[in-house]
């Protein structure tokens, strides 16, 4: 037996009336503005996805499928203006949308924290710039660390300890034109 609330509904979507009603039947979303802050919040301190969605309660999958969905919204309505980027000041975003745009500043905040310590840490010591530049993707063809089947060929008959000492020398002045 069919009860009169089903009954409406099926008698909505036979007449095809309400077929966005159907959307809002599922679970509702954990998506809220204080979640999203906590989220980003937890990403722009340095911690990955995981350790987040831990700390926040929420199945790393379900972040990630909500930045998944927010960067398909986005891209979609992109697409949709063409070359008119004069309407991307019109674009009303989801929460979706909002949300994916936050996480990445968020992720370029950690990342500029980190640059920012290992290059205060270069002003010192050599191995922080060497480790940056051989992460940096404008550097780290030139300054990556040689393979096994590689080898550093430094040239003239010096020492070992005075080819590191160079080395060093080219790794620091290298650091310095970075920081500029």
């Amino acid at each position: 037996m069919v009860d009169n609330e089903q009954r409406a509904e099926v008698e909505a979507i036979d007449s095809g009336e309400v077929v966005l009603s159907m959307f809002s039947v599922g679970r509702p979303t954990l998506l809220e503005e204080k979640v999203a802050i906590e989220i980003c919040q937890h990403i722009a301190n340095g911690l990955p996805l995981r350790t987040t969605a831990g700390l926040v309660g929420i199945h790393e999958r379900t972040i990630s499928g909500w930045v998944t969905r927010g960067r398909r919204e986005l891209e979609a309505q992109l697409d949709g203006i063409g070359d008119q980027p004069e309407l991307i000041e019109s674009l009303e975003y989801s929460k979706y949308s909002k949300f994916f745009l936050a996480i990445e500043r968020a992720h370029a905040e950690a990342e500029r924290f980190a640059v920012g310590v290992i290059t205060t840490s270069a002003e010192t010591t050599w191995q922080a710039a060497a480790w940056w530049l051989e992460r940096n993707p404008r550097t780290r063809d030139t300054w990556r660390r040689p393979t096994q089947a590689q080898e550093i060929h430094v040239s003239g008959s010096a020492s070992d300890e005075e080819k590191l000492d160079s080395l060093a020398d080219r790794v620091q002045a290298m650091a310095k034109k970075v920081q500029r």
